[in-house]
């Protein structure tokens, strides 16, 4: 919203820089909801339907926004794109079953995590990035 009402280009910068940020949190946050919902047999699929639609996202989203800039200026675009994300806000928090936080998800997902004495923070991460049975 902020790149939306930017009266100067630092502004827009800083509405830009904000979005990044909170695409940053969202993406592995909705990874692991998305995981979750669809259950442990269906995990490859759940990360691959999200991390599809970034990509998607990106692919289409940049072409249509030069395509609408050009024709309404960026304020509509990025107006758009809030409006579009409230909305998307809206229908998560009405269709989705409540659910607990990421770390009490983390935990409950991965029993190695929920053994291990120093908690999730002090383990040791493997090579391939998951912990074996025995919490190591």
């Amino acid at each position: 919203m902020l790149a939306a009402l930017a009266t100067d280009y630092a502004l827009l910068l800083v509405g830009r820089a904000v979005t990044a940020l909170g695409a940053v949190g969202y993406l592995p946050a909705v990874t692991l909801v998305a995981s979750r919902l669809l259950g442990p047999d269906r995990h490859g699929r759940a990360v691959a339907i999200v991390f599809g639609g970034f990509a998607s996202s990106l692919v289409l989203g940049v072409p249509v926004g030069n395509l609408l800039g050009e024709a309404a200026g960026y304020h509509a675009v990025f107006g758009l794109v809030t409006m579009l994300c409230v909305a998307a806000a809206a229908a998560v928090r009405l269709l989705l079953p409540p659910s607990r936080c990421c770390c009490q998800a983390v935990t409950a997902t991965c029993p190695a995590f929920a053994r291990h004495e120093g908690g999730a923070s002090s383990m040791r991460i493997p090579e391939n990035g998951f912990p074996d049975e025995k919490g190591s």
